[in-house]
């Protein structure tokens, strides 16, 4: 079970990257996963003293905003204490475990009035005989004639929602953050929020780095009551940081194809490697997402066709700086753009020349690289590929005005 630690951490800062799903099933007639390496496992509580069984899997198609939808229904047992085995494909963060995360679901409940009015959606700590950690709580009929419900933990706040029928529910954790660091929304409104309860406290994740890298979900192991009801289910993901509130507005309501999948940013450019004539059929570059800190939240390569043009996508959105970078090249900047979903097109850019050691400045440092590799071929002992500046399988004298001429150069 984890346990709560208290640490204090002189300089180290926790860095927020965008919030990218690593795991989902949308429940397309299995408990295969749509991202990530793991189906879903139905699983139960057995301590000897009962005799449990997994909860039932039915597939069958429902309607979500007038949309034919492939749903899962599930049927806990009879004591309440079935779930399914989720592996959520994330590792550790600022703590041991995983501390900021989100869970997005497409449910519709189907609580009738009897029974306990609970319903356990998600249980964090893979001990069978724990509650479950985010719940449902059902309260009574509204004016017309519908069940109202809760979502929290503990406290669960006065605002409302109607169950029984598809919602989009939304919780986010940062369980280092003590004062709101749990949020629960529905259909992209915030409905409650409270504690995230400490750093690497019980509502923080296992993750790939532990034995039980998993959590549970819509059951738990505690059989004093059956704090389960029969729902449908169209989609879960899991998210590797905070959603902020903007994005889960934008995620809105239920839909029939489920979670929208992570974003992508297609772009695309031309970046010219200047002095260089070794062809760019093989030439990669490095392209870098940098959020308003300075801190590096995506990269990703792509090779320069025969006209210097390139294609790349990125999973990151917003506002940030893309950078882009090649062996033997300093950094440079290409300036700041509004990453949205759809084709992204930079302006055309020219990388200067001469950095053989990669500290990005051309120095003595990278003309004694030059002088080592001197009058080699490639397949030369000694021959050092990126001290040959111009790509022609050879460092000569043509090296060396490359590198002249961009001396006492720095990267962006």
């Amino acid at each position: 079970m984890k346990q709560s630690l208290i640490l204090i951490a002189l300089g180290v800062a926790a860095v927020s990257n965008a919030a990218l799903i690593t795991a989902q099933w949308d429940f397309n007639g299995n408990l295969n996963a749509t991202l990530g390496a793991n189906a879903l496992q139905p699983s139960e509580r057995l301590d000897g003293n009962e005799a449990t069984a997994p909860g039932t899997t039915e597939f069958l198609t429902d309607t979500i905003d007038g949309n034919p939808a492939d749903v899962m229904r599930w049927t806990n047992n009879e004591f309440g204490n079935a779930y399914l085995i989720a592996r959520t494909n994330q590792g550790p963060d600022f703590g041991f475990y995983r501390n900021a995360y989100s869970i997005a679901m497409d449910i519709r409940t189907e609580y009738n009035g009897t029974g306990q009015a609970w319903n356990s959606l998600a249980g964090t700590n893979f001990d069978t005989y724990n509650d479950g950690d985010f719940y449902i709580r059902y309260g009574a009929l509204d004016a017309n004639n519908e069940y109202t419900a809760r979502l929290g933990i503990g406290s669960y706040g006065s605002n409302t929602f109607l169950p029984n029928r598809w919602n989009r529910i939304v919780i986010t954790v940062d369980a280092s953050n003590t004062v709101d660091g749990m949020k629960f929304y529905v259909n992209g409104t915030l409905l409650n929020s409270r504690s995230g309860g400490g750093l690497d406290g019980g509502w923080a994740l296992y993750s790939t780095a532990d034995v039980t890298p998993w959590m549970i979900l819509f059951g738990e192991g505690d059989s004093s009551g059956n704090y389960t009801q029969p729902l449908l289910v169209n989609s879960v993901a899991f998210y590797n940081d905070v959603l902020p509130d903007s994005e889960v507005a934008a995620l809105g309501g239920p839909s029939a194809a489920g979670i929208p999948a992570n974003p992508q940013v297609n772009f695309v450019g031309e970046i010219t490697l200047g002095d260089w004539s070794g062809g760019n059929d093989a030439s990669s570059v490095t392209f870098e997402v940098v959020d308003a800190g300075g801190s590096v939240v995506e990269t990703s390569a792509a090779t320069l066709n025969s006209s210097n043009q390139f294609g790349t996508a990125f999973q990151t959105t917003g506002v940030h700086d893309v950078y882009v970078n090649a062996p033997r090249f300093l950094r440079k900047k290409l300036g700041s753009f509004d990453l949205q979903n759809g084709v992204v097109t930079a302006p055309a850019a020219t990388l200067n020349n001469g950095d053989v050691d990669g500290d990005e400045s051309v120095t003595i440092f990278d003309y004694i690289e030059i002088s080592n590799s001197f009058d080699l071929n490639a397949g030369d002992e000694g021959f050092t590929a990126l001290a040959d500046l111009d790509g022609d399988q050879s460092v000569t004298i043509f090296d060396y005005i490359i590198l002249s001429n961009n001396f006492d150069l720095n990267g962006d």
